[in-house]
C-alpha cells in the first residue's frame, strides 16, 4: 500500500531512535523524492501473531479490534 505521504513522519520516528539507526547512515542518504518515486511503500513481514486473522493479511492491524 502506498505510504510515501507519510515518509516525513516515518523519518522523524526513526530519528527519535538514534541508538537504533544512524542518522548519518545509508538509510537517510537517499533523498526522499527518490524514495517516493522508486519505492513508495513500506513492507512488513508477520513473524508471529497473538490475534486471530486470516493469512495472508491485507492490513497491518488485521485482527485487532477497537475497544468499545
Amino acid at each position: 500500500m502506498p505510504c510515501a505521504d507519510y515518509f516525513g513522519v516515518r523519518d522523524q520516528a526513526l530519528l527519535a531512535h538514534a541508538t537504533q539507526i544512524d542518522p548519518d547512515g545509508f538509510w537517510f542518504a537517499i533523498p526522499r523524492e527518490i524514495q517516493e518515486t522508486v519505492w513508495p511503500t513500506e513492507d512488513f513481514e508477520l513473524a508471529v501473531s497473538h490475534v486471530d486473522s486470516q493469512i495472508p493479511e491485507d492490513d497491518l492491524f488485521a485482527g485487532i479490534d477497537n475497544p468499545s
